[in-house]
């Protein structure tokens, strides 16, 4: 069969949705199927695949997984403001049925009253719609329905797939990729959506949003407010590297030099009373820089 129903029916006969294999089938579409040999009245056990021609042109955009909490007073919890964005990266209309969360949360994202996102539309999962309409302006806003378990605090895995199963995404994030999405309540963006899909994973991908809370359903240009600076980022250039590292170093044990009052000190000691390690380069993987990781 090619719509992932059983071929033998529960009486033993053949189902009327099943195909006698004689020649290769063609396949047009993504499609499941399910296959059974049958000799006499003997059936073998169900062997299945899915089978994509095309992925449906929808990735995960922002993650915000350690909101800003709630204030005094308020009936809501920390986690119920929090919300996962997606994106429709395709020129035409997307039928959201059956595209749904199988692992980090549980949702489908037809559930709601949506079953259509629009060409570079996005769409919305919110934990506790209550909560986020109390903290954002929904006016305009496509929210896709609610979705149940909790994004972890220490980064976890994120399994989206298609109506038959195709594999949309199944990557990590990390919890510690940026300061601020543990401590100022940023989110996770995607850096380019139009990414491979198997870079979801890396840390590189993705960058802090532009203010505290995110910004759900809407384009984040990735520039912070005026006067904040990266937690970290010593000499203000956008990044975090080891050249903010050994500036942070120098600040606190001088310039080095015993004659300016600096003392004289190897980074690897620094590093390691600091309670850090020094990594190298990661091989493999151009324009990963040399980095100070906390222990």
């Amino acid at each position: 069969t090619l719509d992932g129903s059983d071929p033998r029916q529960e009486d033993g006969n053949i189902a009327p949705s099943a195909n006698a294999y004689r020649t290769p089938i063609p396949i047009t579409r993504n499609v499941r199927v399910k296959a059974r040999g049958k000799r006499g009245d003997v059936w073998s056990r169900t062997q299945e695949g899915v089978f994509v021609v095309t992925m449906p042109p929808l990735v995960i955009t922002e993650i915000l997984f350690m909101p800003p909490p709630p204030p005094d007073g308020s009936p809501f919890r920390t986690a119920d403001f929090e919300f996962i964005e997606v994106k429709n990266i395709g020129s035409a209309e997307l039928d959201l049925t059956g595209i749904h969360f199988v692992e980090g949360v549980i949702c489908e994202l037809s559930s709601g009253s949506v079953t259509m996102l629009g060409p570079w539309a996005y769409g919305v999962l919110v934990k506790n719609l209550r909560a986020f309409s109390t903290r954002y302006d929904t006016d305009g806003l496509t929210i896709l329905g609610q979705y149940t378990g909790n994004l972890a605090e220490s980064g976890e895995r994120i399994v989206l797939e298609g109506p038959v199963g195709e594999p949309i995404h199944d990557f990590w994030f990390g919890s510690i990729w940026y300061p601020e999405t543990l401590t100022d309540g940023h989110s996770l963006v995607v850096v380019d959506d139009s990414s491979p899909r198997e870079s979801w994973g890396r840390r590189e991908s993705w960058r802090p949003s532009k203010l505290p809370g995110g910004s759900p359903g809407l384009a984040d240009d990735g520039e912070l407010s005026p006067g904040r600076q990266r937690p970290g980022d010593y000499n203000q250039d956008g990044r975090l590297n080891i050249t903010d590292a050994i500036n942070l170093l120098e600040l606190i044990m001088g310039t080095g030099d015993p004659s300016k009052g600096g003392q004289e000190v190897k980074i690897a000691d620094l590093l390691d009373g600091y309670g850090a390690t020094l990594d190298k380069e990661c091989p493999g993987q151009p324009g990963v820089e040399a980095a100070v990781r906390t222990k």
